[in-house]
This record gives structure tokens, sequence and C-alpha cells, in this order.
């Protein structure tokens, strides 16, 4: 399990936004597919991953899009841009799933291999600035932010000497000594800290607070229907016109993406979708499946919480009123 320290006498803040070198180069094949190559920066220690959209349309007000979305490891990556997609953006993802800003939209120049030799670009992308290994910040609803624990495990980092005592209470509970083991934070919720040192010689530093929310619980997601429908515990019957929403619920940090994909059998192998809007039985058709489709989504919250996936049974018989 993670565990993170609060220093007395001082929380550190890291801020990092900065810059990362990005190459990209496409390569043509007899599908018309291009490859990708994205040289991503791996130095950076809060760094866990970074996350490329593929867009057809640059993204405004009215889209209606759905992108598709990659996750991306540090370093070298080589992969497709789809051929009917014309832009792309990235952004960082850091430890605790603290996220980074999208760049720009930027366009795929697909050169023909005979015609021109393939680009190099360095972009911009801002790294996400988590507050030291402790404590995310996350926006609510009255447009101001909240902290939240990354850990339920946290202990403090004594910077007076080995010798000095440090003291902590939650609310208006009895002040208590830190016996150096770590803290464990009961259940989720809001939680107000207290603490202060002593040095050796008496010293007593200034009680300092701080007030933040704990969050391990991960949203719970489900599927809603706009027409009747019959409800299996394995599959479902809908008629061929049906539309399909996904809802989740997450009473701590709140809802942050709903993920989904489909396919002909299990295990789904395919590339998770993020949700966006209604989907249409068209909308989620596979070609290939002749008789079903098996539908998987899960939801994430703002701290990074997963829920376990949820799968069901779509027959296709049915569906198409056959």
């Amino acid at each position: 399990m993670k565990k993170a320290f609060l220093l007395v006498s001082s929380l550190i803040f890291v801020s990092s936004l900065s810059l990362f070198s990005e190459k990209n180069s496409f390569l043509e094949n007899e599908a018309g597919e291009f490859k990708m190559t994205l040289l991503l920066e791996s130095e950076h220690p809060t760094i866990k991953e970074y996350e490329i959209e593929f867009w057809k349309e640059v993204e405004n007000k009215k889209s209606v899009e759905l992108p598709i979305q990659k996750i991306l490891k540090p370093g070298r990556n080589v992969l497709v841009a789809p051929p009917s997609y014309h832009f792309f953006r990235v952004r960082a993802i850091a430890l605790w799933n603290v996220r980074g800003y999208f760049t720009e939209f930027y366009p795929i120049k697909r050169y023909p291999l005979e015609k021109e030799a393939a680009s190099v670009k360095t972009l911009d992308v801002p790294r996400p600035s988590p507050i030291s290994n402790l404590f995310i910040k996350i926006g609510n609803e009255t447009g101001k932010e909240d902290l939240f624990l990354a850990s339920k495990l946290f202990s403090f980092k004594d910077q007076m000497g080995k010798q000095s005592s440090i003291f902590y209470r939650f609310g208006k509970m009895n002040w208590q000594k830190w016996n150096e083991e770590d803290i464990q934070i009961p259940e989720d919720g809001e939680y107000k800290l207290e603490y202060y040192g002593i040095d050796v010689l008496g010293n007593k530093e200034g009680v300092k607070q701080i007030t933040f929310f704990s969050d391990s619980t991960p949203p719970v997601s489900a599927i809603s229907f706009a027409s009747e429908q019959f409800v299996h515990p394995h599959f479902l019957f809908v008629p061929g016109d049906f539309n399909l929403n996904l809802l989740a619920y997450d009473s701590g940090s709140g809802v942050d993406r709903i993920f989904y994909r489909v396919g002909c059998e299990l295990p789904l192998r395919s590339e998770w979708i993020i949700f966006s809007q209604s989907l249409r039985l068209k909308d989620i058709q596979v070609p290939n499946c002749k008789e079903k489709i098996f539908f998987e989504y899960f939801a994430r919250d703002k701290i990074g919480n997963s829920e376990s996936q949820n799968i069901k049974e779509i027959h296709l018989s049915i569906v198409n009123g056959n």
C-alpha cells in the first residue's frame, strides 16, 4: 500500500509545469494506415504514463465525436494513427492519476513515402502538479479545490532531530504523541488534522492544520435505456432502435470518466473508448459478430479509483427483430 509523509515545520509543495520532447513521424503502409513514433519523456519521477487522443475533427462545443484514446508508457512508443482521423493531442498523467492539461490539437500529416520524408516535431506538454506526495487537488462544484489524500496510510517526517516529539489530533480529539508508526485513515470522509513538533530543548513550533478528504471507494456505473427492455442476469433483450446510456455515481472525489468496449467473444481485447453521449446500436455494432455482442464498461473517479469491469451480453437476433 502506498504511504506518504507530512513534514513537520513545513509541507512540501512540488510544482512541476515543464516541457517534454516528443518526436512524431509517420510511415504509410498498403492499408492506408500510418505508424506514429512518439518519444515521451521518461526521466521525470512523477510521470506515470501519457494519454493520447485521435480526433477526426478539432473538438469544439458542438462536437459529438468520440475520440480514440490510448494510454502510453514513458519512452519510445510506436502506434498506428487511424486512417480517418486527422488530429491528435497528448497529456501527461502523474502518480496517483493526477492529470495535466492536453496540448493543442496537432494535424496528422500523412506524407506519401515517394514524395516527402517523415516529419519530426517537438511539442510542449504541461506536466500535472500534485502537492507533495500526499495530497491531490480536485475542483469541486463551487469552483474551488479540495485536497484529497493520495493514500490511507501516511507518516510524519521529522525535520527537528531524532530526539524531538510530534503530536497530532483529528478534529476535537485528544492530542496524541506520534509513535513513528504509520497512521491509517479508517474510512472515507472529511478530516481536519492538526499537528506540531517539540524539539529536545522543549521549543514548540506553532500548530499547523489542514483539512482534507479521504476517498478509496470506486464509483458505481450502470446501463440505462430510453426504451423498454428485458433484463436477464447475464444478457439483455432490447429493440433494434434502442439508445444506450452509461451512468455513474461517486460520493467522494466525483466521477472522472466512464469507459466501454465491445466484441464478439470473451475476453474482449479491443481498445477502451471514453463514453460521452447516448449510443445507438449501429454505434456499437461489430461487423463480425453474428449472434451476439459483449458490452463491457466501468467508471473511474477523479482520485483514480476504478470499479470492477461490468459485462453485459446483447443478443443480436432479438435486437434486429429476426
